[in-house]
Parts: structure tokens; sequence; C-alpha cells
């Protein structure tokens, strides 16, 4: 079976730096990421934190994140300090309205 285009690519195409603030999390990713072979930087912040550091990316990835933060407008203002100046964010969140909860027990 042929790898995912990003697991098989990134490592030639790219370097990626994944933060989260979960120190776990971090020994999990690592852990997959030294099984697929892609070579990945963790890191145990937030972007709140990291954002200090002036590095920025080309990309800035966040997957349903945004509703585990206390304060979205600082979230959403790290990963903009985060972003170089012609960069890219992409967000994605779970679509918890009630109309779609409501929807999901009755599926």
């Amino acid at each position: 079976m042929a790898k995912p285009w990003a697991t098989s690519h990134v490592s030639t195409v790219a370097s990626g730096l994944g933060i989260d603030a979960s120190p776990q999390n971090i020994e999990t990713a690592t852990a997959h990421a030294q099984r697929s072979g892609v070579i990945i930087e963790y890191r145990a912040t937030t972007p709140e934190e990291f954002a200090g550091s002036g590095q920025t990316f080309d990309v800035v990835v966040a997957l349903e994140v945004v509703e585990h933060v206390h304060d979205v407008n600082l979230f959403l203002e790290a990963c903009s300090i985060m972003t170089d100046r012609e960069g890219t964010i992409i967000l994605a969140t779970l679509n918890r309205t009630q109309n779609r909860m409501r929807q999901s027990r009755s599926e």
C-alpha cells in the first residue's frame, strides 16, 4: 500500500515543526513520525508562548484546536505572528452548533 502523499513527500519538500501544549501528545506525535520516517521537530508549548520566539513559517496549520483555547483572539494573534507575511494560516474546527449536535445524534 502506498504511503499518503504528505507522509511520503514532506521530508523532501519541506521541514516542519509541530507544537502542542501537552507533552504526552508530543511524545505520541514523535513516535508516529519516527515510525513513518518523517523528520519533524516537536515542542511542548502553546502558540501564544511560541509566538514570542520570532520564528515564522510559510504555513501555520491548527486543526481542531480553536475550540480548546481559552482566549480565541490571543490564539489567532499568535498564529498570525508565526505566519510569514506572504504565508497562509489553515484553521479547522468541529461543527458544534446545537443544530449539528442534534443532527449527529439522529444519524
